[in-house]
């Protein structure tokens, strides 16, 4: 059997733990990282550091590529040559852009979690491969969220590549006419504001709690 070649675009933490699964993998090869800056460090992994120019994926042909933790704007012309695996904080299709966790945290979601996609020419509209919903409870504190995403982003986004890229799963197209868009959180955005109800407050301090978040402030 060949193994799929697999490139990953990001250098974080999480990027680095599914390169060293892809590496043991049996039916994937992992030809290396895409870094956002060419200072990030990829310690612990050897041999893999493509640095950051991701025209290289044109010089490389790679099957697949994951996106993780990868903020940089990927060319068009990427996009339309290469399939893209990305790692979206938020369940797609109803919550697109950036701290999505964090905005439906404090906005009272009941569910979050985080969505395999595919990248096309929009903001976290590509076609869907997986899902991960976690429940939100009273007592729920948001690093409990980040946890159970990370435990399953561990546990699951090497098997859904694999199972993709072999064909025993398929895409589903993004079905939402009105989808919401969230903006980047600030650090001015954890400005207690005590005219809200008391609700509202205590889930936008268990939001930001520490270590989480950046702590909330007055």
């Amino acid at each position: 059997m060949i193994k799929k070649k697999i490139i990953i675009l990001g250098g974080s933490a999480l990027a680095k733990e599914i390169g060293k699964q892809i590496i043991d993998s049996k039916k994937l090869s992992l030809i290396g990282f895409v870094k956002e800056k060419d200072g990030d460090s990829l310690e612990g992994i050897k041999g893999f550091d493509l640095g950051s120019d991701i025209l290289i994926l044109n010089e490389l042909n790679p099957d697949l590529c994951i996106a993780l933790d990868y903020h940089k704007i990927i060319p068009e012309g990427i996009i339309k040559s290469f399939r893209i695996i990305n790692s979206h904080g938020g369940i797609l299709p109803d919550n697109r852009g950036y701290h999505t966790l964090g905005w439906g945290f404090i906005n009272g979601y009941r569910e979050l979690g985080y969505t395999l996609h595919l990248m096309d020419e929009g903001l976290d509209s590509g076609d869907v491969i997986y899902t991960f919903r976690y429940t939100v409870k009273k007592n729920t504190t948001f690093a409990d969220v980040k946890n159970a995403i990370d435990l399953d982003q561990k546990k699951n986004i090497v098997r859904v590549t694999d199972d993709y890229i072999n064909g025993k799963i398929r895409s589903k197209k993004q079905k939402i006419r009105y989808p919401k868009y969230f903006a980047k959180r600030n650090i001015s955005d954890c400005m207690i504001n005590w005219n809200n109800d008391a609700e509202f407050i205590d889930r936008f301090i268990r939001a930001l709690s520490l270590p989480a978040g950046p702590g909330a402030f007055t």
